[in-house]
């Protein structure tokens, strides 16, 4: 029987992590933590295989899949591995396509802030954000796609910025 988000959210993390299936290889996984996380198991070559295909929203947070995203990306994911591929390895290839073309990272998005803080900020301002920015976090996530960056690599580069490193 195909789930419902119901199910889903009537089902409570226990001592061992639980499967909830919805058929196809798409399952749910409840851990012991709460995190309800999607997961797609698939064969090639004979090689089970196991795709993650994100945490299930139950408060509909940025970057959470509902149920009806995850029978999507299960289709696109069953659609790459009848042609032998594995979803994993074309999501890889997209994320460093995204990182060559300098697209939606961190650098990219932290220019495109001071562009729009320009417009309010004196010039001294702007030259002084820049100039933090430059030397203290571009080095160290800049090139980072802005959905990889971790709050802790924030905090690092913030922390020492206060230290004067």
């Amino acid at each position: 029987m195909p789930l419902t988000d119901v199910m889903i959210q009537n089902t409570k993390p226990g001592k061992t992590p639980k499967r909830l299936r919805d058929g196809n290889g798409l399952y749910v996984e409840v851990r012991p933590s709460g995190t309800y996380l999607w997961r797609y198991r698939y064969r090639i070559g004979g090689k089970e295989n196991l795709y993650a295909l994100g945490e299930y929203f139950r408060d509909r947070r940025p970057g959470h899949v509902s149920l009806e995203e995850a029978r999507r990306l299960r289709a696109e994911a069953r659609d790459l591995v009848k042609q032998g591929r594995h979803p994993v390895d074309v999501r890889r290839a997209a994320k460093a396509e995204q990182i060559a073309a300098g697209e939606n990272t961190f650098e990219a998005v932290a220019r495109g802030w001071l562009a729009i803080k320009a417009q309010e900020w004196t010039p001294q301002r702007v030259k002084q954000a820049t100039r933090w920015l430059e030397r203290d976090a571009f080095p160290v996530i800049g090139s980072t796609p802005i959905r990889d960056v971790k709050p802790s690599q924030i905090i690092d580069i913030m922390e020492a910025v206060a230290r004067g490193d």
